[in-house]
């Protein structure tokens, strides 16, 4: 089987998204107000707080491997190995940081990483089996998500993490095919509502050619 790159960012195309109620599809760009100094360090423009992205690591991990039971699920997370605390929300997408849906906006197949216990995002129909051997969302499926940013304050020393469950839209002849596929998420180290500097992290899901799922991650403070 040919193996396959692709990168998406932490956003859905609108065409693959549907608002239900209280909620709005995603809407991609951020309204941060950052300015940086002339060392290299980064400040936000309303606070004047002095920001070092470093002091925050990526990571991810697959929580469980794709069975006839369950769907693969997998773990994103968000280290603070500074010494003071850092709020942290989305700046490309909506809920809580690493929580909105993630889709290959414009091609298909693509994949959908949703987190199951989340109060802003949602699927219309969730699978509770799988569809000719593959954890598949059917046609009709839609992803959501409410029309909120919210932070996370992540103390020294601590992680915050997403658990995703992965499902394959695409043709009913096909399912999870042998690659890499890169996600680039973008967070503001702010609070709700707040501007604050921008930083990026990728999480890079590799499915082998015997289809066990593994993950790395990149950024800002570690390096795959």
């Amino acid at each position: 089987m040919t193996r396959r790159s692709r990168r998406a960012v932490l956003v859905a195309g609108a065409a693959t998204l549907a608002g239900i109620a209280g909620c709005q599809t995603l809407a991609p760009g951020s309204t941060d107000d950052t300015t940086t100094k002339p060392s290299g360090s980064t400040e936000t423009a309303t606070t004047g707080t002095e920001f070092d992205p470093s002091v925050l690591s990526a990571s991810a991990t697959v929580a469980q491997q794709p069975t006839a039971d369950a769907p693969p699920t997998i773990e994103l997370a968000l280290e603070n190995t500074g010494d003071r605390e850092v709020p942290v929300r989305p700046a490309d997408h909506n809920g809580y940081p690493m929580e909105g849906v993630l889709a290959w906006p414009s091609d298909d197949p693509y994949f959908v990483w949703i987190p199951p216990e989340s109060e802003h995002v949602s699927l219309s129909e969730h699978p509770d089996s799988r569809r000719d051997g593959c954890w598949r969302l059917s046609e009709g499926a839609e992803p959501a998500v409410a029309d909120i940013r919210q932070h996370r304050t992540i103390v020294p020393g601590e992680s915050f993490a997403v658990t995703h469950e992965v499902f394959f839209h695409g043709s009913p002849d096909g399912c999870f095919s042998a690659g890499e596929y890169s996600v680039d998420a973008t967070f503001a180290a702010a609070e709700t509502d707040e501007d604050g500097p921008v930083f990026t992290a990728t999480y890079t899901l590799t499915i082998a050619d015997d289809g066990t799922f593994s993950m790395t991650a990149d950024g800002p403070g570690r390096d795959s």
